[in-house]
């Protein structure tokens, strides 16, 4: 009786081990995908900040380059795009 009850304790501790093994690989897999999706929003906010640079100076070397011709339809599209650009990036940054 008294081996049996030794091998009840020995079968729980093993399976009380092999539980908090499985749980601390879990918490340990949980850390990662954290860490991956900071790393990836990171990421995001950078190209997205990025791509705002862009559009802020390819809109001031339009500018620039026809400050003459600013009445055109051409120029009025592209500086159009250009805000309608500039207002997508910065909802997705979350500034608008």
């Amino acid at each position: 009786m008294k081996e049996e009850a030794e091998d009840t304790h020995g079968e729980e501790a093993a399976v009380a081990s092999d539980l908090l093994r499985s749980l601390k690989q879990r918490a340990d897999q949980a850390d990662r995908m954290q860490a991956d999706m900071e790393t990836g929003s990171q990421r995001l906010e950078t190209q997205l900040r990025l791509r705002l640079i862009a559009v802020e100076a390819a809109r001031a070397k339009l500018l620039a380059d026809h400050t003459h011709d600013l009445d055109t339809d051409a120029v009025s599209t592209f500086v159009a795009e250009l805000d309608l650009e500039e207002q997508r990036i910065r909802t997705a940054l979350g500034e608008a």
